[in-house]
C-alpha cells in the first residue's frame, strides 16, 4: 500500500531541490493509484508554477477547481481560482467559479464582485453557456439576498440571457393565470348547455354529490376499506391509525445492530481518519491537503467543531482571512464548547478580522478572550496595541 505522506514529502524535497520532473513523476504516482484528486492537480500546478511554466499549470489548476466544485469542497475552490488570477488576471472562466464558490458558502457580496468583473471581461473571454446549470444557480443564490437584489436583476439584464424562471424570480414576467379545472362533463338527453350560457342553480345541482342514494337516479357504489372491528373501553379512546404490524424481536435485534454497525462506521471510524489525516498534513504545512480532510470531517456531528476550528487555523495559514472568519463562526454556532474552544475559536476570529484590517470587530473578538482567560497575553498584546492604533 501506497503511503501518501511519505510520498508527498519526498515530492516535497524534490521541489525544494528544484528537482520538478521527479516531483512531478511522484505526484502522478498518486493520481495513478488514489484516482482523481483535486489536491494532487493543484499540487502539480505548483511545480509548474514554479518553473514558470504557465501554459501547463493552468490545467491542472483548473481540474483542481472543478473536482472541488464537484465534491462540494468550495473553500479549496477559492483558494485556487485566487491563485490562478495572481498568475494570470486574464483567465476569465475563473472569475465565474469563483463568484459560485463564493455564494455556495454564503458570501454573497464577494460572489457579486466576482460576477461583476467576470462580465467585464470580453464576450471571448467569457462563456455564460457553457454550462446554463450553472449559471442559474449561481443567479437565484445570489438574488436570495433582498439587499443585492436590484443590483443582480440590472446584471441579469444585460447579460440578456433569457431563462423564464428567472425572469419570474427578478419579476420580469407577469404572474400566470390561474389554470381552472374542466368541467366535469354532464350526460343528460334534456339539458345542452350553450358555451356561453350560464346555468341555473337548478342545472348546477347536478353537479353536486347526491347527499342520499334516493337523489340520484343511478347511485355509484362506494368500496370502503375493510377495518378490523374494535371495541374501545371506557377507558380508552378508539386508535384513529391501524397498530403496527408485530415484528419478530430476533430479526429486530439483528437490523438494529447493522445500523448501529453502519452508523459507527461512517459516523465515527471514517471521519476520524479523516480528522487525524487532516492534522498530520497540517503539521507538515500542506495546507491544501488538510483543508480537504477536514471539510470531509465536518459531516460527522462528533468532529464538525474540531474540524470547523483547524479549517478556520489553515485559512489563517494561507493568508484567507474571511474563509477562516467564517469556518470560525460555524463552529461559534455548533453546541458542546468547551471554555478553550470558545477561547481557541474567538481568538483566531480575532487574528482574521485582524488580518482583514477590520478593527473594531477584531477588538471585540480579543475582548471575550480576555474576559474568557485574563492571561492569555497574546491577545492582550493584540488587543492593546488595536486600541492604540
Amino acid at each position: 500500500m501506497i503511503d501518501r505522506i511519505q510520498i508527498e514529502r519526498e515530492a516535497r524535497a524534490y521541489v525544494a531541490r528544484g528537482e520538478w520532473e521527479k516531483a512531478i513523476s511522484l505526484y502522478r504516482e498518486l493520481l495513478d493509484t488514489k484516482g482523481k484528486d483535486p489536491n494532487i492537480y493543484n499540487l502539480i500546478g505548483d511545480v509548474y508554477a514554479r518553473m514558470d511554466d504557465l501554459a501547463d499549470a493552468l490545467p491542472e489548476y483548473l481540474t483542481a477547481i472543478d473536482l472541488y466544485e464537484k465534491e462540494g469542497l468550495f473553500e479549496n475552490g477559492i483558494a485556487v481560482c485566487k491563485k490562478v488570477i495572481r498568475l494570470n488576471p486574464e483567465t476569465g472562466e475563473v472569475y465565474f467559479n469563483l463568484a459560485l464558490f463564493y455564494a455556495e458558502i454564503g458570501l454573497l457580496n464577494e460572489a457579486k464582485d466576482s460576477l461583476m468583473t467576470y462580465l467585464r471581461l470580453s464576450p471571448g473571454k467569457r462563456r455564460i453557456e457553457k454550462d446554463p446549470q450553472r449559471y442559474k444557480k449561481l443567479m437565484m443564490l445570489l438574488a436570495s439576498d433582498e439587499r443585492l437584489k436590484p443590483i443582480i436583476k440590472e446584471l441579469y439584464t444585460k447579460i440578456g440571457k433569457k431563462e423564464n424562471e428567472l425572469d419570474g424570480i427578478f419579476g420580469f414576467l407577469p404572474p400566470e393565470p390561474e389554470e381552472k379545472p374542466p368541467e366535469a362533463e354532464i350526460s343528460h338527453p334534456e339539458i345542452k348547455l350553450q358555451p356561453t350560457e350560464k346555468p341555473s342553480i337548478e342545472k348546477q345541482k347536478l353537479h353536486e354529490e347526491p347527499k342520499s342514494f334516493t337523489e340520484s337516479q343511478k347511485p355509484i357504489p362506494k368500496l370502503e376499506p375493510v377495518v378490523a372491528e374494535t371495541k374501545p373501553t371506557s377507558q380508552s379512546k378508539p386508535e384513529p391509525f391501524p397498530q403496527p404490524v408485530a415484528v419478530d424481536e430476533k430479526e429486530m435485534e439483528i437490523l438494529l445492530h447493522a445500523i448501529d454497525e453502519i452508523s459507527a462506521h461512517n459516523s465515527s471510524e471514517v471521519k476520524k481518519e479523516h480528522y487525524e489525516l487532516g492534522i498530520k498534513y497540517k503539521n507538515l504545512g500542506f495546507y491544501d491537503a488538510a483543508i480537504r480532510e477536514f471539510q470531509l470531517s465536518t459531516t460527522s456531528n462528533s468532529h464538525r467543531l474540531k474540524a470547523l476550528k483547524e479549517l478556520g487555523y489553515c485559512f489563517l495559514e494561507k493568508a484567507e482571512p474571511k474563509l477562516a472568519a467564517n469556518a470560525f463562526g460555524r463552529a461559534v454556532e455548533e453546541g458542546g464548547k468547551t471554555s478553550e474552544d470558545y477561547i481557541a475559536l474567538k481568538y483566531g476570529t480575532g487574528k482574521a478580522y485582524e488580518l482583514m484590517r477590520d478593527k473594531e470587530n477584531a477588538i471585540i473578538s480579543f475582548e471575550e478572550v480576555c474576559l474568557q482567560d485574563i492571561n492569555y497575553q497574546d491577545a492582550k498584546k493584540r488587543l492593546n496595541q488595536l486600541k492604540k492604533e
